[in-house]
Protein backbone atom coordinates (compact mmCIF):
# COMPACT_ATOMS: atom_id res chain seq x y z
CA UNK A 1 0.00 0.00 0.00
CA UNK A 2 2.77 2.42 0.94
CA UNK A 3 4.61 1.64 -2.28
CA UNK A 4 1.55 2.63 -4.34
CA UNK A 5 0.97 5.72 -2.25
CA UNK A 6 4.55 6.83 -2.82
CA UNK A 7 4.24 6.33 -6.59
CA UNK A 8 0.97 8.28 -6.58
CA UNK A 9 2.51 11.19 -4.70
CA UNK A 10 5.51 11.32 -7.04
CA UNK A 11 3.96 10.66 -10.48
CA UNK A 12 0.19 11.00 -10.02
CA UNK A 13 -2.60 8.70 -11.16
CA UNK A 14 -0.70 7.45 -14.23
CA UNK A 15 1.77 5.67 -11.96
CA UNK A 16 -0.97 3.44 -10.53
CA UNK A 17 -1.55 1.56 -13.79
CA UNK A 18 -0.95 -2.14 -13.70
CA UNK A 19 2.31 -3.27 -15.24
CA UNK A 20 0.77 -6.51 -16.52
CA UNK A 21 -0.02 -6.34 -20.23
CA UNK A 22 -1.54 -9.81 -20.48
CA UNK A 23 -0.40 -12.61 -22.74
CA UNK A 24 0.06 -12.51 -26.48
CA UNK A 25 -2.74 -13.72 -28.70
CA UNK A 26 -2.54 -17.32 -29.88
CA UNK A 27 -3.57 -16.16 -33.35
CA UNK A 28 -1.40 -13.68 -35.22
CA UNK A 29 -2.90 -10.90 -37.35
CA UNK A 30 -3.15 -12.90 -40.59
CA UNK A 31 -5.10 -15.85 -39.10
CA UNK A 32 -7.34 -13.39 -37.24
CA UNK A 33 -8.19 -11.61 -40.50
CA UNK A 34 -8.89 -14.96 -42.18
CA UNK A 35 -11.15 -15.90 -39.27
CA UNK A 36 -13.01 -12.58 -39.49
CA UNK A 37 -13.53 -13.16 -43.22
CA UNK A 38 -14.77 -16.69 -42.53
CA UNK A 39 -17.26 -15.35 -39.96
CA UNK A 40 -18.43 -12.63 -42.35
CA UNK A 41 -19.08 -15.12 -45.14
CA UNK A 42 -21.43 -17.23 -43.01
CA UNK A 43 -25.06 -16.30 -42.42
CA UNK A 44 -25.21 -18.05 -39.05
CA UNK A 45 -22.55 -19.52 -36.84
CA UNK A 46 -22.50 -21.05 -33.38
CA UNK A 47 -19.79 -20.83 -30.77
CA UNK A 48 -19.17 -24.58 -31.22
CA UNK A 49 -18.60 -24.11 -34.96
CA UNK A 50 -16.14 -21.29 -34.28
CA UNK A 51 -14.26 -23.46 -31.77
CA UNK A 52 -14.09 -26.38 -34.21
CA UNK A 53 -12.91 -24.14 -37.04
CA UNK A 54 -10.15 -22.56 -34.94
CA UNK A 55 -8.99 -25.92 -33.58
CA UNK A 56 -9.03 -27.62 -36.98
CA UNK A 57 -7.52 -24.85 -39.05
CA UNK A 58 -5.10 -23.19 -36.64
CA UNK A 59 -4.57 -25.83 -33.93
CA UNK A 60 -5.62 -23.43 -31.17
CA UNK A 61 -8.03 -24.42 -28.42
CA UNK A 62 -9.06 -21.62 -26.09
CA UNK A 63 -9.66 -22.59 -22.48
CA UNK A 64 -11.82 -19.59 -21.63
CA UNK A 65 -15.17 -18.94 -23.32
CA UNK A 66 -14.35 -15.24 -23.25
CA UNK A 67 -11.79 -15.83 -26.01
CA UNK A 68 -14.50 -17.32 -28.22
CA UNK A 69 -16.73 -14.33 -27.58
CA UNK A 70 -13.87 -11.96 -28.46
CA UNK A 71 -13.35 -13.81 -31.75
CA UNK A 72 -17.07 -13.48 -32.51
CA UNK A 73 -16.95 -9.77 -31.66
CA UNK A 74 -13.97 -9.27 -33.98
CA UNK A 75 -16.03 -10.83 -36.76
CA UNK A 76 -18.93 -8.45 -36.13
CA UNK A 77 -21.03 -10.92 -34.16
CA UNK A 78 -21.93 -11.37 -30.53
CA UNK A 79 -22.66 -14.55 -28.62
CA UNK A 80 -26.44 -14.21 -28.28
CA UNK A 81 -26.82 -12.91 -31.83
CA UNK A 82 -24.53 -15.42 -33.51
CA UNK A 83 -27.55 -17.39 -34.80
CA UNK A 84 -30.54 -16.20 -36.82
CA UNK A 85 -33.22 -14.29 -34.98
CA UNK A 86 -35.85 -17.03 -34.91
CA UNK A 87 -35.19 -20.11 -37.02
CA UNK A 88 -38.66 -21.52 -36.21
CA UNK A 89 -40.51 -18.42 -37.41
CA UNK A 90 -43.49 -19.24 -39.58
CA UNK A 91 -43.92 -16.35 -42.01
CA UNK A 92 -47.61 -17.15 -42.66
CA UNK A 93 -48.41 -16.91 -38.94
CA UNK A 94 -46.54 -13.63 -38.62
CA UNK A 95 -48.44 -12.08 -41.54
CA UNK A 96 -51.79 -13.31 -40.18
CA UNK A 97 -51.03 -11.89 -36.73
CA UNK A 98 -50.00 -8.52 -38.19
CA UNK A 99 -53.25 -8.31 -40.13
CA UNK A 100 -55.24 -9.18 -37.01
CA UNK A 101 -53.45 -6.47 -35.04
CA UNK A 102 -54.02 -3.90 -37.79
CA UNK A 103 -57.76 -4.69 -37.95
CA UNK A 104 -58.11 -4.42 -34.18
CA UNK A 105 -56.12 -1.20 -34.11
CA UNK A 106 -58.22 0.38 -36.85
CA UNK A 107 -61.45 -0.47 -35.04
CA UNK A 108 -60.11 0.84 -31.75
CA UNK A 109 -58.74 4.01 -33.37
CA UNK A 110 -62.06 4.72 -35.09
CA UNK A 111 -64.08 4.20 -31.92
CA UNK A 112 -61.88 6.52 -29.89
CA UNK A 113 -62.01 9.31 -32.47
CA UNK A 114 -65.84 9.12 -32.75
CA UNK A 115 -66.31 9.22 -28.99
CA UNK A 116 -64.09 12.27 -28.65
CA UNK A 117 -65.94 14.09 -31.44
CA UNK A 118 -62.79 14.66 -33.45
CA UNK A 119 -63.74 12.62 -36.54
Amino acid sequence: MRKGQGRYEIAGVGALRLGDRGSESYLSEEPRRELEDWLGARATVTVAEVREHIAGRYGVVYQAKQSDYEVLAAGGRSYPRSAKGNPKRAEAQVVARREEINKTWRRTGTRVSRESGLS
